[in-house]
């Protein structure tokens, strides 16, 4: 009996839970590859499953779901069974992963072996297929790096291909490698120091570089590396710091690849020192001569740079010093000196540190040089000169007759102004150049000045102060005559000699004779000093006659006077009864003994004349005369 009573409560049990079953679903892949299509199969044995992929979409009743984004996925399950629901939801169940390409790093090495290092961190192995037929190896994430020996020539396509456990899936990169048998020998382009120090010193390299390939610097005969780097497709510049600069520093290079193999330079590469030293008018340069190994006839020149110009090529290898004259005092100069190598198979420029000075000079500048003078109006005179340009000139000083003038800047003239040109002038000059150092005066420059003698028997009498300048250089003087206008209407030549003249030619037209001498220094050039201007002055002349003769035929049949330099004239005659019987402005039109159309009687005359001449002195006179006929 108590059998049967559980046997049937047994049965009742199972009747119960397939009324009330509950949710349940499995995926046939939970973890894989972006995009990953997962298929569910429902083990619930309910009706009305649905499923729900992603909060956009809700319940569906598709059995499977495609997911192209990379992460983590929840599903949930609903079913019915009997009336009574269930659900069943499972959080991040599926893991959908990305397909980034593998990361690592191909090396050539020597003998045609080739080193391999995988540094993805995304998937947990990678397979490689070296390209040759060999075996595909599996390496998991972290692994040291792998070498390969390529037994054959020419180009193989290394395959490598992440790979998820589980997963099964990942992305594959391609690679076509070249295997070598020999590593290249290093080359070294360029050494150019930077700063010349015993502990501090500086120099930057340039080297010609692969990718494959390690590369280490280091000083000739020293095992200790300066520098270690990684090569590029190209030329790498790397500075080394912190070394002895004083002396020529000589590097060698070598190449290493992964593999334990290294090739050192045959070339021992050098540097320069350069040490330049500011003396007395010149920069002394001297330097160590290039003393590295490089190969038979490589040496072409040594270029020496001034601020960064070229301006001394040498090409004696041994040559060790240079004096630069061509400097000014107070002027920065920076120097450098750069060696350079050629051959069909080997190029390499070494170039020192730049080394500036500043130059100095003691050295006392020549005098001025053609020292003149000129009178340029009638109250000032011109000194005009010439002097070096370099050092450049910081102030002239000039003296008149002795006694300090003026300062001035850099020019080379001056107009000595407001002057009573009364008497001889006599100038120096010096100047003081950049480096504080002063020239000497020059000897002094006199220009000419003229001065009027005595008339002799009414003739202009003339004398002047001979040319005077510090290059003793005169070729003569000429005398000028000047118009009212001071344009100069007759020259006459004179020797250097004269120093003295009378005019015999004065011209009686001129109530005002103006003159001028003009020294003749340097014809070719046109070189020239003129003198001041002195005037003399003729007196009027105005002379009546006493009696006259009209109608006689001769010289005396007009009454009229005879003139010198009267410029404005004005003469009335009057009969005894004082009746004005002629008047005339014109003093070359005199009278003809005629009143009112005829002939005036014999008789006493009287006159009255006012004239002004041409120097605007005014005067009159007045007299009587006979009308004779």
């Amino acid at each position: 009996m108590r059998k049967k009573i559980f046997l049937l409560v047994l049965l009742i049990g199972c009747l119960g839970r397939q009324a009330h079953s509950q949710a349940c679903f499995n995926a046939n892949v939970v973890r894989g590859c972006a995009p990953l299509t997962v298929t569910l199969s429902d083990c619930s044995g309910g009706t009305n499953t649905a499923y729900k992929y992603s909060q956009s979409e809700g319940f569906v009743q598709r059995n499977f779901n495609t997911y192209p984004i990379p992460g983590k996925y929840a599903i949930t399950q609903i079913t019915q069974n009997g009336g009574v629901g269930d659900s069943l939801r499972k959080s991040d169940y599926i893991e959908v992963l990305p397909t980034p390409i593998p990361v690592f790093e191909v090396r050539m090495c020597a003998n045609k072996r080739v080193s391999l290092n995988i540094t993805d961190t995304q998937y947990e192995q990678c397979l490689v297929d070296w390209g040759d037929g060999t075996a595909i190896e599996t390496v998991n994430k972290g692994a040291n790096p792998l070498q390969h020996f390529y037994a054959g020539t020419g180009s193989y396509a290394l395959k490598v291909k992440g790979n998820y456990v589980p997963g099964g899936c990942g992305a594959e990169k391609a690679l076509l490698i070249n295997p070598v048998n020999d590593l290249p020998a290093p080359a070294m382009e360029s050494i150019t120091a930077n700063i010349r120090s015993a502990t501090a010193g500086a120099i930057t390299i340039r080297l010609q570089t692969r990718p494959d390939f390690d590369y280490e610097i280091f000083q000739n005969a020293s095992p200790i590396p300066l520098a270690t780097f990684v090569g590029i497709n190209g030329i790498i510049t790397k500075n080394i710091e912190n070394i002895n600069t004083e002396t020529s520093l000589c590097l060698k290079v070598k190449t290493l690849d992964k593999c334990g193999t290294s090739a050192e330079s045959e070339a021992i590469y050098c540097h320069i020192p350069l040490t330049v030293t500011a003396q007395d008018g010149k920069n002394t340069l001297t330097w160590i001569p290039y003393s590295g190994g490089v190969p038979t006839g490589a040496f072409q020149q040594y270029t020496l740079y001034k601020n960064s110009q070229a301006f001394q090529i040498l090409t004696d290898a041994g040559q060790a010093s240079l004096e630069d004259l061509n400097v000014t005092c107070k002027e920065n100069y920076c120097y450098q000196i750069v060696a350079d190598f050629s051959t069909p198979t080997f190029n390499f420029t070494t170039g020192s540190n730049t080394e500036c000075v500043n130059a100095f000079s003691t050295q006392i500048p020549p005098k001025v040089a053609h020292l003149n003078a000129t009178v340029e109006t009638p109250r000032s005179i011109r000194l005009f000169w010439e002097a070096e340009n370099e050092p450049r000139i910081t102030q002239y000083e000039i003296k008149r007759d002795g006694t300090s003038l003026v300062s001035l800047s850099n020019v080379e003239e001056l107009l000595d102004g407001d002057l009573k040109l009364d008497k001889a002038f006599c100038y120096e000059v010096r100047y003081t150049n950049i480096c504080d150092n002063q020239a000497a005066w020059a000897v002094k420059v006199c220009p000419t000045y003229l001065y009027a003698l005595p008339a002799e028997g009414g003739k202009p009498r003339l004398a002047w102060t001979a040319y005077q300048n510090p290059d003793n250089q005169l070729e003569g003087y000429v005398l000028q005559k000047l118009n009212e206008q001071q344009q100069v209407y007759q020259e006459i030549t004179l020797p250097a000699s004269t120093l003295a003249y009378t005019d015999s030619e004065a011209k009686t037209d001129r109530q005002i004779m103006r003159y001028r001498i003009k020294s003749i220094i340097e014809a070719g050039k046109d070189i020239t000093s003129l003198s001041n201007v002195v005037e003399f002055t003729q007196k009027f002349r105005l002379f009546f006659p006493t009696a006259f003769t009209p109608n006689s035929n001769n010289l005396n049949d007009t009454f009229k006077p005879t003139a010198l330099f009267v410029k404005h004239f004005k003469l009335t005659i009057y009969s005894r009864q004082g009746e004005v019987v002629f008047e005339t402005n014109n003093i070359d039109k005199g009278w003809d003994g005629t009143f009112k159309g005829s002939p005036a009687p014999a008789d006493s005359y009287a006159y009255y004349a006012e004239a002004e001449d041409s120097k605007g002195e005014k005067f009159s006179t007045k007299n009587s005369f006979i009308l004779i006929r």
